[in-house]
């Protein structure tokens, strides 16, 4: 014996209360993967701006003690780029090439206080300045807080009620009156744990 039976479905912005509260957790929770690629396409952008290694870059922005940005190099890497953006040698400067490192030096946390800057010797001659230290340490501390602001600023830009509908909606879901999504294809609904 078949039964037809009749449900009502709502897009997002539809919903209502807690209805529409829960639909837009699960969506959050469905595009929190591609908020990670942005922030760390972005990061790896700005660092690389400023001249410093993209390699290896962590970050933890969840409102919690101990989060940040911060980018390590692993190994030696020509740091004249940096020196020249900072206007510490000239533009066209074509002598000796300034190696540098940036070393993790804390595992359990990544910010602007886990990194320690480490100068080498540049073509076997060490030739850096005390001054010029200080200032590409000062450089990483403030690139490192700026991308820490930003990436906030990201996640939440991301997360608004706004993002939550658009993305909802180019997905074509469409919900239950509580809340739940419901899977036309299959005729069920179901809740993405």
């Amino acid at each position: 014996m078949s039964r037809t039976v009749k449900i009502e479905i709502y897009e997002i912005d539809e919903l209502e209360g807690s209805a529409k509260e829960h639909a837009l957790a699960k969506e959050r929770e469905l595009t929190r993967d591609d908020t990670i690629e942005v922030l760390l396409e972005y990061f790896q952008e700005k660092v690389q701006e400023a001249g410093y290694p993209t390699e290896d870059i962590r970050y933890s922005l969840s409102n919690c003690q101990g989060d940040g940005v911060a980018f390590y190099s692993g190994k030696l890497f020509d740091c004249t780029t940096v020196l020249k953006r900072l206007e510490l040698i000239p533009q066209d400067y074509a002598g000796v090439t300034y190696y540098a490192q940036i070393i993790n030096m804390n595992l359990r946390y990544h910010h602007y206080n886990s990194m320690i800057f480490e100068p080498s010797d540049c073509d076997g001659v060490y030739s850096w300045k005390d001054e010029w230290i200080e200032k590409v340490k000062e450089d990483i501390k403030s690139l490192s807080i700026d991308l820490e602001r930003e990436g906030y600023s990201i996640i939440e830009w991301a997360e608004t009620e706004e993002k939550m509908v658009e993305s909802a909606n180019e997905r074509g879901a469409v919900y239950l009156s509580n809340g739940v999504e419901f899977d036309e294809d299959k005729g069920t609904t179901y809740s993405k744990q």
